[in-house]
């Protein structure tokens, strides 16, 4: 009788570590997937912060650009107001 309930220990805990290794594999699908949508997210808030930094810089440069027309064209002026003169 003691091999029996041995068997049946063995068998039901056989039983227990397959369940338990089903329900972890589903967990690691689960977090991979999981983890897949976060670096897509990820990814996308970074490309997004790319295309804002470039913005910006493009930005940037056109009132620079602007900065030395204005400056450009009041030289301009003031050397033209000093030949009159």
């Amino acid at each position: 009788m003691a091999i029996d309930q041995l068997k049946y220990e063995l068998s039901t805990e056989g039983r227990r570590n397959i369940e338990q290794l089903n329900a972890n594999k589903q967990k690691i699908a689960s977090l991979e997937l999981q983890l897949a949508q976060v670096r897509h997210e990820a990814d996308e808030y970074y490309k997004t912060g790319l295309e804002r930094n470039l913005e910006a810089t493009a930005l940037g440069n056109q009132v620079r650009d602007r900065r030395l027309q204005y400056d450009r064209s009041a030289e301009v002026k003031q050397s033209q107001n000093l030949n009159r003169k």
